[in-house]
């Protein structure tokens, strides 16, 4: 009997300091609220603000427009894909609808493009009507600020096979209600930049909060009333 007490006495023992040992281990820490994002795959603020300083970026599905040097890029359509760099809708308009002898088309063309990457917008206008015509395609810029700014470009390519007007309209507007209009008249079969300063734009008083940039076909100015146009990476220069 004493030898079994005895026995059950030494597994106590060793029991106890199990016990003991575990409890004085060094334990892990939990990660920090930071960390723990890390780790699954939540990119943390400090690292957007990083990423942001060397070019554009998409968080979730928001693409975020990033000035640099310079430039605020409103459109570069290298997603292929709605909606431009700054959240804004696009796409192609129509004075009528239901007048079926003129309209306007827009669509992704990833195998012409300014640069190396994505799309250019392709606009297929026809203003050949035997009514007053004219349409075109239409940006959104969702009230950015571009008080800093003080000229828009954009690149420009007329389509060989189907022909293209040399002469449109570009037109911005404001929050405001203000529209500033001003002819490009120097469109060819081959990439070319436009560049307009703000000043041309008679009108606009206030660039602080922009709503829309558009380009319009007209029947009464194309030197070609049916055709097709591409256009790429619009942006606001300082």
């Amino acid at each position: 009997m004493s030898r079994k007490v005895s026995g059950l006495s030494w597994v106590l023992v060793f029991v106890v300091l199990g016990l003991t040992l575990y409890s004085c281990a060094p334990k892990k820490p939990a990660p920090k609220p930071e960390e723990a994002e890390t780790e699954e795959g939540i990119v943390v603020e400090e690292k957007i603000e990083k990423a942001a300083e060397k070019k554009d970026i998409v968080v979730g599905k928001k693409k975020l427009a990033v000035p640099k040097e310079g430039v605020l890029m409103a459109a570069d359509f290298d997603t292929c894909k709605k909606p431009n760099n700054v959240g804004g809708d696009f796409g192609a308009w129509n004075k009528d609808p239901q007048d079926f002898t003129q309209g306007c088309f827009d669509s992704f063309i990833p195998t012409i493009k300014h640069g190396e990457e994505g799309c250019s917008v392709q606009i297929m206008y026809d203003v050949l009507s035997p009514n007053p015509a004219y349409n075109g395609f239409w940006m959104k810029l969702n009230g950015i600020d571009l008080a800093g700014y003080n000229k828009v470009s954009f690149w420009v390519k007329g389509d060989e096979m189907r022909g293209f007007t040399k002469v449109f309209k570009a037109e911005l507007k404001n929050n405001k209600g203000q529209v500033g209009k001003c002819y490009v008249t120097e469109a060819t079969s081959e990439w070319k930049k436009i560049v307009i300063p703000f000043d041309k734009f008679a009108g606009i008083t206030d660039f602080s909060s922009m709503s829309e940039f558009v380009i319009v076909f007209e029947d009464r100015i194309a030197t070609k009333k049916e055709g097709a146009i591409y256009i790429d990476d619009i942006a606001f220069l300082k």
